[in-house]
């Protein structure tokens, strides 16, 4: 990280198994519920983070969505991967 923030906790998203990729990305696009997350309550993280997570089993394009909540303000980061599932 280049600039750390106190941290809530990150959260991480998969986009449906029958969502449609000609769409636009749209939050309804992904599950409800991240597959994986973890809270910070508030510490600063150190230049390097690393979480290990299950992805679900899915097939074909599919989009997984970051979420890094930060801690002493309202705000959030963003980060989007494509990834190309194979059974």
């Amino acid at each position: 990280m280049t600039a750390p923030h106190r941290t809530t906790g990150w959260e991480y998203f998969i986009t449906k198994q029958n969502w449609d990729p000609n769409a636009p990305l749209a939050r309804s696009s992904f599950e409800l519920q991240p597959f994986c997350s973890r809270t910070d309550g508030g510490q600063m993280p150190s230049f390097e983070v690393s979480i290990d997570c299950n992805v679900p089993y899915r097939t074909g394009y599919q989009v997984i969505l970051g979420v890094w909540t930060i801690y002493d303000t309202g705000n959030a980061f963003y980060q989007v991967i494509d990834a190309n599932m194979k059974p």
